[in-house]
């Protein structure tokens, strides 16, 4: 992916002092980490060309994606200009070629809500608040809406609880296609106003399957833990979905160090557990005797809880399915986030990276710089690619990204 900017920086260092140590080669920085007997390299790349630097110098970007293509190599870059009602996809191969799309007429279809599942050059997006289906497909200059999904209607007929929408709206990666024709997407149990499951009963499945070609919607066996029956995590009692490209579907939690595993041929479910050796202090949970009582946990507190708890963040796997990478983040109990001081400061927070084989094996975890921008993260098959914020730098100057492979 580095051969596509036109220039790039390497760094290399020494992870077991969990220290980077920049030397000056010509034009570039470099370092190598080894862990384990594996070679672990970390660049810091910049994109530059025509649409890239118009899009930085119009308006700010809030939400990114990279699609990558069929032999797991970034290749599209997507991202939401919201301010203008427009999306941009530009090629990574070629930063001169792009295209900025428009919403569609009265639809807003910001990142912020959607989620979005590439089949070969067609973008599917899924409105998480109404469950409209939109298509783009690459070359265009318009979204196509398709329909909307009335998964509802199949879960009530089940008998199930619903909320207005059927889709978390807190991860874009939660959608993804299995094959050529499944959409897989996360069905929601009904949430209070901190985005927090209510009623995650052990009958409500979390994935739904759609068929492009026959419109018919099944879900999977794959139920919520009922964990989040017996404990309330507060902003963190949240589940996310992950696909590797092969026949499984991962289900994880900030809130737990165990990762589920759902295989759609067999229907058979399992899990592991991969916990960081940062994490030296248990996830508090709220003691309450009724999931009523929930409601009314004041939103400070929550906020609060959110901020002092060590947690894990999304989980990442190549399209190969070789690599997985997890985000943890280490606990601050010590500080106070309702204080006006430190309620928006994120210095206090250290981010480590995780990462493990796909036979669970842990491989190697070490520290992210602070400049790392742990919301804006994709794996491909040549490494994971994290945003990056160098010092002294603007947005307006370049897309920056922290790229680290294993070789």
């Amino acid at each position: 992916m580095h051969k596509r900017g036109n220039y790039y920086f390497k760094i290399y260092f020494h992870s077991i002092f969990v220290f980077i140590c920049f030397i000056l080669v010509s034009c570039s920085e470099q370092n190598k980490a080894k862990d384990s007997g594996l070679s672990f390299y970390y660049e810091i790349i910049q994109f530059h060309g025509k649409y890239i630097d118009s899009l930085l110098k119009n308006t700010p970007i809030i939400y990114l994606d990279i699609s990558n293509d069929a032999n797991g190599n970034a290749d599209i870059l997507i991202a939401d200009n919201y301010l203008n009602n427009s999306v941009w996809f530009i090629s990574l191969i070629d930063t001169n070629v792009g295209y900025k799309v428009k919403y569609p007429e009265n639809h807003n279809i910001s990142l912020s809500t959607h989620h979005v599942a590439r089949l070969n050059n067609d973008f599917y997006w899924i409105d998480g608040l109404t469950s409209n289906l939109y298509l783009y497909h690459w070359g265009d200059t318009v979204f196509r809406f398709v329909e909307t999904l009335n998964t509802n209607l199949d879960l009530v007929a089940e008998g199930l609880e619903v909320w207005p929408s059927l889709i978390c709206s807190s991860n874009i990666r939660s959608c993804f296609f299995i094959g050529d024709s499944l959409l897989a997407f996360p069905c929601l149990s009904r949430v209070d106003g901190n985005g927090t499951y209510v009623n995650a009963v052990n009958n409500f499945p979390f994935t739904g399957f759609y068929n492009i070609y026959t419109k018919k919607i099944k879900f999977s066996k794959f139920k919520y833990p009922p964990i989040f029956e017996k404990k309330y995590y507060g902003m963190l009692s949240k589940f996310f979905q992950v696909y590797d490209n092969h026949r499984k579907i991962y289900y994880y939690s900030p809130a737990l160090t165990q990762i589920f595993t759902y295989d759609i041929l067999s229907d058979k479910i399992d899990s592991f557990n991969i916990r960081s050796k940062y994490q030296n202090e248990e996830i508090p949970f709220f003691n309450i005797d009724s999931p009523d009582l929930i409601q009314h946990i004041e939103q400070r507190a929550l906020v609060n809880h959110n901020r002092q708890s060590p947690n894990y963040r999304r989980l990442f796997i190549s399209p190969d399915g070789k690599l997985f990478y997890r985000i943890f983040k280490n606990g601050t109990s010590n500080v106070n986030f309702l204080s006006d001081n430190n309620s928006s400061n994120e210095n206090y927070d250290d981010y480590y990276l995780i990462v493990f084989n796909n036979k669970y094996q842990i491989l190697t975890e070490f520290k992210l710089p602070k400049e790392a921008f742990i919301y804006s993260v994709f794996a491909f098959n040549d490494g994971i690619y994290i945003m990056y914020s160098p010092k002294g730098k603007s947005y307006d100057e370049g897309l920056y990204w922290l790229k680290i492979s294993i070789r």
